[in-house]
This record gives structure tokens, C-alpha cells and sequence, in this order.
């Protein structure tokens, strides 16, 4: 409400000072040794009369198939289990994602604020986080993280991985967790892994 009602006096956008943009936080020099990628942080174009994550009301979905009529497009980092446990938990029940979205009833004025916010289950309790709207775009002027493709709001996964990287301090995290770590800290369950032995998965094939 706060950072809402400096936006109404001033008409200044949001701009995080804990979480600063610049290339350092998107990748480091190990994993772009040749400098191929010159990051700058932009705001995306978000439609004025369409800020909303989903139109709820509407049953939209995320959907993903083998014909890859999915409606998610990758960025350019290694994100794929990031992007495989939002699959895996939102593309049936879009409530379940907004129900990690900080105060999502005043959504759009939040983005048109250029800010919003989001809450993890990190260390055993839920850790909120609050991110402005600029994001990694690279040197051929598109935007660098993944994105839906859906009509209804594009960049809305783009938001949920800045917001998840800001809380370990890099957008690396997104290349370097396992699957069953972002389920914990998207559910707030637990995980486990069952390994299968090799002999009896071969025999049912």
C-alpha cells in the first residue's frame, strides 16, 4: 500500500534497492565468458487494461503437450526445472499460483506501480519478497527470462523468477536447483526421491 500511494504523489515507478540491476546478478563470467550476452534491465510493455496473472473467471490454462503447443517460452538461461514445476503445479489450477502472489487483489495497480510481490516457502517458513518490474533484456532488445505466450499478461513468469532469484541474491539459482527443491518452495510440502532400479524399469520396457 505504501510503495501504491508514492507512486499516486510522485508518478515514480518502483525501483528496487536491494535487488539491483545489472549483469552481475543475471549471470556470471563463467557462464558467459565471451561477454555474449549485454544485459540491461528494462520495463516490458504491460497492457494497461490487462495486468492480471489469469483471467480466473475465464479458466485459462497453462497448457503443455508433445505436439509443444505449450504456452510457455524459454528464456535463455538453464531455467527447465524451474519451468517443469510450474508446469507440473499451475497448468490445471491457476488459484494455485495466484496464491503466491502478495495482496493479488490490487494486482494491477501493483504493476502500474512497477512493482509486485511474491512468497516463497524457503528454510521451513514462508518468505515474502517484493521485486519492482524492470527485467534482463539482451544485446538483441528482447527479454531474457522466460515468459508465457498467452494473451493474459506475457511476463508474469518472468516476475515469479526475478522475484525467486532476488531472495538468493542471483538469477543463477534458476539454473543450479533441483526440480524437488522448487516444489518445496512453491507448495511449502516436502520431497522425496524414490530411485528405481535400473533392472526393473528395462524388464517393464
Amino acid at each position: 500500500q505504501t510503495l501504491r500511494e508514492q507512486f499516486r504523489k510522485t508518478g515514480i515507478q518502483y525501483e528496487d534497492p536491494d535487488f539491483v540491476c545489472n549483469a552481475d546478478i543475471f549471470c556470471t563470467e563463467k557462464e558467459n565468458p565471451e561477454g555474449e550476452f549485454e544485459i540491461e534491465f528494462e520495463r516490458p510493455p504491460f497492457d494497461e487494461d490487462n495486468l492480471e496473472f489469469f483471467d480466473v473467471e475465464q479458466h485459462s490454462t497453462v497448457t503443455y503437450n508433445i505436439e509443444h503447443e505449450f504456452k510457455i517460452t524459454r528464456g535463455i538461461l538453464n531455467d527447465k526445472f524451474f519451468i517443469g514445476a510450474l508446469l507440473m503445479l499451475f497448468k490445471k489450477k491457476e488459484e494455485f499460483f495466484t496464491n503466491l502472489v502478495i495482496d493479488y487483489e490490487h494486482i494491477k495497480e501493483n504493476i502500474r506501480a512497477g512493482f509486485c510481490g511474491f512468497t516463497f516457502f524457503i528454510n521451513g517458513e514462508w518468505t515474502d519478497v517484493t521485486i519492482d518490474t524492470r527485467l534482463p533484456a539482451h544485446q538483441r532488445g528482447e527479454f531474457s527470462l522466460s515468459k508465457s505466450i498467452l494473451p493474459k499478461a506475457p511476463y508474469w513468469i518472468s516476475l515469479f523468477e526475478k522475484a525467486y532469484a532476488k531472495i538468493f541474491g542471483s538469477y543463477t539459482v534458476l539454473n543450479n536447483t533441483l526440480l524437488k527443491d522448487f516444489l518445496v518452495d512453491f507448495t511449502g510440502g516436502w520431497s522425496k526421491m524414490i530411485r528405481l532400479p535400473k533392472d526393473n524399469i528395462e524388464e517393464k520396457h
